[in-house]
Formats: C-alpha cells, sequence, structure tokens
C-alpha cells in the first residue's frame, strides 16, 4: 500500500491555523482549576484541569460532552480561567 504524498501547501497550511500561545496568557495552571474553553469546536463549554504541560504550553481538561467527563488537550491561549 502506497502512503500518500504530503501536500507542502497543505501542510503549511495546517501548521499555520495553529495559534501560539497569547503573550497575556497565565502559565500557572493547576491541576483542578476550573477553565471555561474561549476558542474552538469546545468553546463555552466549562471543565477542570486534569494535567498541565506547562513547557509545551498544553493542558488536559475534563470537559462534560454528552453528559460524560471527557478529556480535551487544549493550548493555553484557548482557555480562561473561571
Amino acid at each position: 500500500m502506497k502512503r500518500p504524498q504530503e501536500d507542502p501547501a497543505e501542510v503549511k497550511r495546517i501548521l499555520g491555523s495553529l495559534k501560539a500561545p497569547r503573550e497575556d496568557t497565565p502559565i500557572e495552571w493547576e491541576v483542578g482549576d476550573k477553565i471555561r474553553v474561549t476558542e474552538g469546536p469546545f468553546e463555552n463549554i466549562k471543565g477542570v484541569v486534569s494535567v498541565v504541560i506547562p513547557d509545551q504550553h498544553w493542558l488536559t481538561a475534563l470537559l462534560n460532552i454528552f453528559g460524560r467527563d471527557t478529556p480535551v488537550e487544549l493550548n493555553f491561549g484557548q482557555v480562561e480561567r473561571l
């Protein structure tokens, strides 16, 4: 089976759509912090931080989706503290 060829323009488009954390975004997240998603497909959903990866500016939050707590990885710039 042949591997599909990568389209450099598509790779550039995808990487360009990733947002870097905002300068004013706090990096001091802790497990248990209550957050609200501010952008993306889970916008306005509230959750609780379960994992923090400060060197990569990512966290995992448990969001209540369809009645279940679902772990979702988010960039620090996609959430705000409640």
